[in-house]
């Protein structure tokens, strides 16, 4: 998934970050370029994670959310990647990815939220042809 925010990559990761801490989610690397932050898995979805990824000695699992930031133009374009992991008592990794249409909505939802913008800064705007083509001139 990829947005664009309008302030300096610097701003963004900052932005980024207090949205990930407003979100209960732990800052696990920052720096002007790039975010990760992670947060458990609870409930429901945990417990299937668990079962699906884990074992009873594996890792809690995590949500884990991957913001790569960089200098476009005027703007800042954020790349994001969410996935799901778990560390096996072996010390392997195990993760599934969260790309499906739903969840790149619902991020995308998050990150407009907090100013993020779908289409680039210099991309204009599509206006919609003046005149009704279907509708007939009157007298």
């Amino acid at each position: 998934m990829t947005m664009w925010f309008y302030e300096t990559p610097a701003t963004v990761s900052d932005k980024l970050a207090l949205l990930c801490s407003d979100r209960s989610a732990s800052v696990v690397e920052q720096d002007e370029r790039h975010l990760l932050c992670q947060r458990p898995v609870t409930g429901g979805k945990g417990i299937l994670a668990q079962a699906v990824l884990g074992n009873s000695y594996s890792t809690s699992p995590q949500l884990m959310i991957r913001f790569a930031i960089l200098k476009d133009r005027s703007a800042s374009r954020v790349q994001a990647s969410q996935w799901i992991e778990v560390q096996m008592a072996s010390g392997q990794v195990r993760r599934t990815e969260l790309n499906d249409r739903k969840q790149r909505e619902e991020l995308g939802n998050v990150l407009a939220a907090a100013g993020a913008h779908d289409l680039p800064p210099d991309m204009p705007a599509v206006t919609p042809p003046q005149g009704n083509s279907s509708s007939s001139p009157t007298p």
